[in-house]
């Protein structure tokens, strides 16, 4: 009883090489081109994302080496979001009050010219 039958080669097969032509071993390898090119696509927004994560891992990892420890690296950057948040903060809304003035002289300016058309 063998188990390990598909190892045995036999003699004639051991004995003589494949002959593939080389025409065929050219399309395969194009073939094979092909399929690992379409394999191995990507999105390039996925590597810009890596790329910024790279960086910004990168850039912590800059902040805890000059401090001294990660402890200390995060709290500068604590600090420094909580100040980069509150300045978003008034900048939204003073964005959001200047578009409610834009939008309440667009509909003044609107019913002005309405009115004058109408009567």
């Amino acid at each position: 009883m063998q188990f390990f039958g598909h190892r045995k080669k036999k003699a004639a097969d051991a004995d003589q090489p494949a002959v593939v032509p080389e025409a065929d071993l050219k399309a395969a390898y194009d073939r094979g081109r092909r399929f690992e090119r379409n394999r191995h696509r990507y999105h390039p927004m996925i590597g810009l994302a890596v790329a910024f994560v790279a960086l910004a891992g990168a850039g912590i990892i800059g902040v805890a080496a000059a401090e001294g420890s990660f402890a200390g690296g995060g709290e500068i950057l604590d600090r420094q979001l909580a100040v980069v948040a509150e300045q978003a903060e008034v900048a939204s809304r003073d964005a959001a009050s200047a578009t409610g003035e834009a939008v309440r002289d667009a509909g003044g300016s609107l019913r002005d010219r309405t009115t004058d058309r109408v009567g």
